[in-house]
């Protein structure tokens, strides 16, 4: 699962929507990987 920071606004892509855990998971990922990463500018991508 990829997930891209663009200025602090998360894209998240590849979730697989009939599977509200794994949604939930994706989302939570992406607000503590905000929180970890809201000092960086610019753009980066991790994959989890």
């Amino acid at each position: 699962m990829v997930h891209t920071q663009i200025r602090g606004t998360f894209v998240v892509s590849s979730i697989p929507f009939s599977d509200d855990d794994l949604i939930n998971q994706a989302f939570h990922h992406c607000y503590y990987s905000f929180l970890l990463f809201q000092g960086n500018s610019g753009i980066y991508t991790h994959t989890s």
